[in-house]
């Protein structure tokens, strides 16, 4: 038997009976057991069209002798008789469930992924979840649900952004800057102090998580990879609250976005070009919330960030 975690969501008719119906369709599963239910949350919709109405949101922990390929297929299944049509992406449903883990396999197949790839920075996700799963280990990060869901209520509003092209990380900084207020980082001269009660970080002061603009900044996959799980640099690490990566657009990719308007008054400090290369892999064990962004295509690496960001901070516009 192997432990898996689902995530249910609905926005649309009769959300509560239609969540019910799906829990019912899921416990009569062949060589399935259903063991446990979260309660149901109201949640604001996140990175889909304007106007939708709130999503119930919930979590179940199975066990199962069912592998993930047909476990997922069963799952299609009760959401097609249960009414899902799925035309646009992030847009009203009747019914989602996702498969988020499958005890500790990983999985990366053109119609499954696993452990499920925006899970971990996924307030509604992680919150029904931690009720059920608390203990469930992320096997790609290491981390437990309860760990993950703890780290983005108490870290700052800061965002660590990488890619595999430095003028990338670039551009998503600046257009995350120009689109949804955020505010550069940008490294002190060394006689800058910090004042005031907020958290400080070499002079910058920090916008705690239930208030503020967030902080972005740009660090080389590989800078990252090196401080991860190292005691010496741990606390700058985990004073992201998410990290973005992108692993797939190119520059020449950008000659088309128009270039943002907004220019930071402080002179940015480079990021010194040795550091960086283009073929060092983003190991993200130990990461914690990681949102891994593979597209070539800009308007959706954007769009998948700031929806992000929203899943962090819900009150962000």
């Amino acid at each position: 038997m192997s432990r898996c975690l689902l995530a249910l969501g609905s926005n649309l008719g009769d959300r509560q009976a239609i969540l019910n119906r799906a829990c019912s369709e899921v416990s009569q599963l062949s060589a399935t057991r259903l063991l446990s239910r979260s309660q149901w949350h109201a949640t604001t919709p996140v990175g889909g069209s304007e106007g939708q109405g709130e999503f119930l949101n919930g979590a179940l922990v199975l066990d199962t002798e069912l592998p993930p390929g047909v476990l997922a297929r069963s799952f299609h299944e009760i959401e097609s008789r249960l009414g899902r049509e799925r035309i646009v992406r992030w847009d009203a449903r009747v019914i989602d469930i996702d498969m988020l883990l499958y005890g500790p396999q990983i999985l990366e197949s053109e119609s499954l992924t696993l452990p499920h790839p925006r899970m971990s920075f996924r307030k509604f996700v992680l919150e029904p979840a931690v009720e059920v799963a608390r203990s469930m280990v992320h096997p790609t990060s290491g981390w437990t649900i309860a760990a993950l869901l703890e780290h983005l209520r108490r870290s700052p509003r800061r965002v660590t952004v990488t890619a595999t092209q430095k003028q990338v990380a670039q551009w998503l900084v600046a257009q995350l800057c120009e689109t949804m207020n955020c505010v550069k980082w940008v490294d002190p001269p060394e006689n800058t102090n910090s004042v005031g009660t907020e958290e400080a970080h070499r002079g910058i002061k920090f916008q705690h998580a239930d208030c503020g603009k967030p902080l972005v900044d740009i660090r080389s996959p590989e800078h990252l990879s090196e401080v991860t799980g190292s005691d010496s640099c741990a606390d700058r690490q985990t004073a992201a609250a998410l990290t973005i990566y992108v692993d797939q657009l190119h520059p020449a990719q950008l000659c088309n976005m128009a270039p943002p308007t907004h220019k930071s008054a402080t002179t940015e400090k480079d990021i010194d070009s040795a550091a960086w290369s283009s073929m060092a892999p983003l190991t993200s064990l130990g990461m914690g919330p990681l949102a891994r962004i593979s597209d070539d295509n800009p308007e959706t690496v954007l769009q998948e960030a700031k929806a992000a960001l929203r899943c962090v901070w819900p009150d962000l516009s």
